[in-house]
């Protein structure tokens, strides 16, 4: 800029200003966001905290739940008149599901003379909260005395979603929501995927012994020789527990029929064995950790599985079991230990020594839409009809653009235990539920606002004897 004279206190001085910094050469917002809570439409009031964010950027939080990010714009997007960048990060809000965030900005064909700052619309940050429980007792009694209820049936039968909705005057939406083990692996707009209900059921692969296994041999012969190879390990049952023993397949004889045969074992029996004692060709383990965000397992042994094929990890464990489909099995020559690929990645962390079993689906041909927008981890579905309470355990989740979900199901009814006491499925994105009590003919219901600063909502009901 041109020198100028500048007079202070009667003295001149004659000053050369800085040329103005270029707008784009400015620290200034890059991402203006506001969170909401889905149910009461405000803003949270715990503070919000970005991670993962794009580098270069500063997470920035202000009260009323506006949060951010900001920088230098030419130098995170030098070339933003002819192209557009990825700008994403993750947000945590105490009592509130992670929420991921991913746009583009740009082009801008003006840039470098001028930025625009990405201004991101209410209803792409909503907040969805931590799921909590609703449990109780249900007692009978009349005026002399009272007593648990055992065997009576708990069930939630409607909904209201905004905490404004139950005025009074608005009457509560049918109940069409279902419990998902785990919660969801990806967003799904609403309308966008099918819910088709399925039974999955365990690979069976047992085997007998057609001739008795002598102390001291190490050739067994078995009913059939189908899925089993070097490497399997076995369990030979007999009528006295303490006689199981468990040994590795060293190799099955050749036979290309796989029928049934002599197949040698790595080390000798303990004990005889009697025809057709049961021989239980025990399923693969993991060995090493599969950690959370990993879609790779590394297995004990790889023989019966293939691309396209659905295992289970942790099936003994309800709340940790998930079911994947295989992507990428190993070469058929390397069917001994090693990884597998997986379709998506794992909800959970398992252990090393975990078992993985091949399982088979069958499809029962009821087929749901998704009803509501749902993000990662959300675990109460909404349906656009509701699925009969059967024998129905689980669903696939699919959009016909990526990898397809499997999840076991639990509808939100149970029933009283000897104690009368109850406890249903985990329940969020609902502010107020109506929960009806059925025992033969004598029923009652009531309304339960959600509080979900606390993990238990409990809520008793009493029928009368009659």
């Amino acid at each position: 800029m041109p020198r100028r004279v500048v007079m202070h206190n009667q003295v001149n001085y004659t000053i050369t200003p800085d040329d103005a910094v270029p707008v784009t050469d400015r620290f200034q917002a890059i991402v203006k966001a506001r969170l909401k809570d889905e149910i009461t439409d405000n803003a949270p009031v715990a503070q919000a905290r970005i991670t993962n964010i794009v580098p270069g950027l500063v997470p920035k939080y202000v009260p009323n739940g506006l949060i951010g990010c900001s920088g230098i714009p030419a130098s995170l997007f030098p070339l933003l008149s002819l192209q557009n960048y990825p700008v994403s990060f993750d947000i945590e809000v105490p009592g509130y599901l992670p929420l991921s965030f991913q746009s583009i900005i740009g082009p801008q064909p003006t840039f470098p003379a001028s930025f625009t700052p990405l201004e991101v619309p209410d209803e792409d940050l909503v907040l969805h909260r931590e799921p909590v429980v609703i449990c109780g007792r249900v007692m009978e009694g009349n005026e002399v005395t009272i007593a648990p209820l055992s065997s009576a049936e708990v069930m939630i039968t409607g909904i209201w979603r905004l905490q404004s909705d139950p005025d009074g005057m608005t009457p509560p939406e049918d109940m069409m929501m279902l419990y998902t083990l785990p919660s969801l692996y990806f967003d799904h707009a609403a309308g966008s995927a099918t819910v088709e209900s399925s039974n999955i059921e365990r690979t069976v692969n047992d085997k007998v012994l057609t001739d008795i296994a002598l102390a001291g041999t190490r050739q067994i012969e078995l009913s059939d020789r189908n899925h089993i190879g070097t490497g399997y390990r076995i369990a030979i049952h007999d009528a006295d527990p303490a006689r199981t023993e468990y040994r590795t397949i060293q190799s099955p004889a050749p036979d290309p029929t796989r029928g049934a045969g002599l197949v040698d074992l790595t080390r000798p029996l303990e004990f005889e064995h009697p025809i057709d004692s049961l021989v239980e060709i025990l399923p693969p383990v993991l060995l090493d950790y599969a950690y959370a965000g990993s879609n790779e397992l590394h297995l004990s042994e790889r023989i019966n599985i293939g691309a396209g094929d659905i295992i289970v990890i942790d099936e003994d464990d309800e709340y940790k079991a998930e079911y994947i489909t295989i992507a990428a099995p190993p070469a058929t020559a390397d069917r001994g230990p090693g990884p597998v690929t997986l379709v998506h990645p794992l909800a959970y962390n398992h252990n090393i020594n975990t078992t993985v079993r091949r399982v088979d689906k069958q499809l029962t041909a009821t087929t749901r839409q998704i009803a509501r927008d749902a993000i990662t981890r959300d675990s109460s579905l909404f349906l656009n009809n509701a699925l009969t309470p059967t024998a129905v355990r689980f669903v696939e989740i699919a959009t016909g653009m990526g990898p397809t979900e499997i999840h076991a199901i639990r509808h939100y009814s149970t029933m009283t235990d000897t104690a009368g006491y109850f406890r249903l499925p985990p329940i969020h994105r609902v502010a107020e539920v109506v929960i009806e009590v059925r025992e033969g003919t004598r029923t009652a219901s009531k309304n339960l606002p959600l509080d979900y600063n606390n993990r238990e909502n409990r809520i008793d009901f009493k029928l009368e004897i009659p």
